[in-house]
């Protein structure tokens, strides 16, 4: 486990869900230094999309603004470029949920910028999600950033818009005391567990943190330390090794 002195805080605004049919039409990204619980640079770029913004009415952004000339000049090389200097400047890559941030990012990155995204890949990347235990009694177990907002007193003013997103992740950090060990933590690796319970036990596994896997193994599934394996009030059974914060 590293010692972690930077990290860089990315979100991706996208028309939906779905990575064959939806496109990214905004990233964000805040530098933000641990050691004085700040942001040292902030980024955020609209991007010209050729799909409609079917998340409009999460986002707020119209078609009609993303196929302005300002957009559509202001998006480039020079945007990407700063986006790597600041990667460049960090230990490792935190967002909230970060397979579904690195999924649009990364292929971004690979046809823009002449192969950049491998060295995105091989940064460790930290997710506020899955890598981190917040035990803040109030919070819900798969949180969403305005849950981890409001449970940290943190304002919200605005949902769903990139840099908003990491300006409340910036906020929730910086008002950690324990964010040191909670950054450690979160390094550690976890397997894929899907729990052994009944029809009528689902609550149990909904309420210890486990998701249903409708359309993959139709079973509860969490990532958990080995730690945490035995604290559950039912059995569980690995499915899948997850190297926390790691490019893999």
């Amino acid at each position: 486990m590293t010692t972690l002195r930077n990290l860089l805080i990315v979100d991706a605004e996208t028309t939906g869900l779905d990575f064959e049919e939806n496109a990214p039409i905004e990233f964000g990204a805040i530098l933000f230094d641990v050691d004085h619980r700040s942001i040292t640079h902030q980024f955020s770029a609209l991007l010209p999309s050729v799909v409609p913004n079917d998340a409009e009415a999460l986002n707020g952004i119209p078609d009609s603004l993303l196929n302005t000339t300002a957009v559509r000049m202001g998006w480039g090389l020079t945007s990407l470029r700063y986006l790597q200097h600041l990667h460049n400047c960090a230990d490792a890559i935190l967002a909230h949920n970060a397979e579904f941030d690195r999924q649009w990012l990364l292929p971004v990155l690979s046809s823009n910028q002449g192969g950049l995204a491998g060295n995105w890949r091989q940064k460790p990347w930290i997710c506020t999600l899955r890598d981190f235990r917040w035990k803040v009694p109030s919070l819900r177990s798969t949180p969403s950033v305005v849950d981890l907002a409001l449970a940290h007193g943190v304002p919200v003013w605005q949902t769903h818009r990139a840099l908003t997103d990491c300006a409340y992740l910036a906020e929730v950090l910086a008002s950690r005391q324990d964010l040191p060990e909670l950054l450690l933590d979160a390094q550690k690796p976890q397997t894929l567990y899907a729990a052994v319970v009944t029809y009528e036990q689902r609550e149990m596994a909904k309420a210890a943190g486990f998701q249903w896997q409708a359309h993959q193994q139709r079973t509860w599934t969490r990532y958990l330390r080995e730690d945490e394996v035995g604290a559950l009030p039912f059995k569980v059974v690995a499915v899948a090794p997850w190297p926390a914060a790691t490019g893999a």
